[in-house]
């Protein structure tokens, strides 16, 4: 069984099934975009040609893009789809997957090509083509999101607007169990700091902190055994769910420095990105909460922001916040992931290149402020010699 929700409904869940709702977009074409060599013999070739049943000779398939979709890879896009009426897209895969089509849902038939990007194409309008996101990852929550990610000459740029919203999001564990482990670790560990990087970030708000609430308690119960219980598909559908909460978290307070910190990792050492965002998040429990002052905190109110740090401890159960750091280090052991990368030359260079290259804007959201110095110090933990 897999769940539907609706964005027009605020994120309800809807009785619909997926051959409902392409028969009220009534569409002439659909473009689905898939991931370029996972999709061929997947479960989610599998499901999309049962579902779409009399609506597949009216399907166009797209997967001409890389794992970290790039203004050339925009641009090959619009130019290619140009001549096509697509009303509907339907997106089935990774988040790279699920943003690239926000991309589309967005820009395509409004301009042929994307040349002065930023300045002039960071904040995208209404849409008049609808979205269907189908994670085949539990990981991103992209699906419940309003912003995407776009590089342009190996720099990350997050565009963000309601009208790359999915209107609906397909929830079907089943696509996500045949995943291998090195893929769900990543996932897994995307979805978990999201949440917690949610629940601490200086835009938290009542929804938010609710859905990091809910994201945390479902993927902290399997979170310790989960090497063990990947295949399991009611474990599955909990880390999916989890994951789709934690992007509803974080479409309301964005992510924090830990993932400011991860974008560089993953250009420069092409570390997965949930893998790189939890190499520093451990560190935050103690900068966040011990490093906290009136004159450190980005938030407005100390005693509150402790408050929550001390509440996100109490609901994850791991103690205080060396406690936390140490738990969070052998969650990333567990799942098989290293949280230093070894170099042999070039050392300051690349430290140098990593700190000048960190995404102010995450940065900006975490409650505590980190100097130049600090933030080399959270990349030598990670770069060695």
């Amino acid at each position: 069984m897999y769940k539907i929700f609706s964005q027009a409904k605020v994120d309800q869940r809807i009785d619909h099934d997926f051959l409902k709702i392409i028969k009220n977009f009534a569409p002439d074409n659909i473009l689905v975009l898939t991931g370029k060599n996972s999709f061929k013999n997947s479960e989610s070739r599998n499901f999309l040609i049962s579902e779409f049943q009399e609506y597949y000779e009216k399907v166009y398939f797209y997967s001409d893009f890389e794992n970290n979709p790039n203004i050339q890879d925009l641009n090959r896009a619009l130019k290619k789809l140009a001549s096509k009426n697509f009303k509907l897209i339907v997106a089935c895969g990774g988040g790279s997957v699920i943003d690239f089509a926000k991309l589309l849902k967005v820009y395509l038939y409004k301009e042929k090509s994307i040349s002065n990007f930023p300045d002039e194409f960071e904040n995208p309008t209404e849409s008049e083509i609808s979205l269907i996101a189908i994670p085949t990852t539990a990981g991103t929550g992209s699906e419940a999101t309003h912003f995407s990610v776009l590089y342009d000459k190996n720099i990350k740029y997050s565009i963000a607007s309601k009208s790359m919203t999915p209107e609906y999001s397909i929830l079907n564990p089943s696509l996500c169990v045949g995943a291998n482990f090195k893929v769900k670790s990543s996932c897994i560990i995307d979805a978990f700091s999201q949440a917690i990087e949610s629940y601490w970030s200086v835009n938290a708000n009542r929804t938010s902190i609710e859905f990091a609430k809910k994201s945390i308690i479902l993927i902290n119960k399997h979170i310790d055994n989960f090497r063990h219980v990947h295949n399991d598909e009611d474990v599955i559908r909990d880390i999916l769910l989890g994951a789709h909460y934690s992007g509803k978290a974080i479409n309301e307070s964005k992510t924090t420095a830990a993932h400011a910190l991860s974008y560089s990792i993953t250009s420069l050492f092409n570390i997965p990105h949930g893998h790189a965002v939890g190499m520093s998040l451990g560190e935050f429990f103690v900068i966040n909460e011990l490093s906290a002052s009136v004159n450190s905190i980005n938030c407005n109110d100390l005693s509150s922001h402790l408050k929550r740090m001390k509440s996100l401890r109490k609901l994850l159960g791991w103690g205080d916040p060396d406690s936390c750091n140490t738990k969070w280090k052998s969650i990333m052991k567990k799942l098989g992931l290293n949280i230093q990368i070894k170099v042999d030359e070039n050392y300051k260079n690349i430290i140098e290149r990593l700190v000048n290259s960190v995404n102010i804007e995450r940065l900006n959201n975490n409650p505590v402020s980190l100097s130049k110095e600090n933030i080399a110090d959270l990349y030598k933990n990670i770069i060695v010699k």
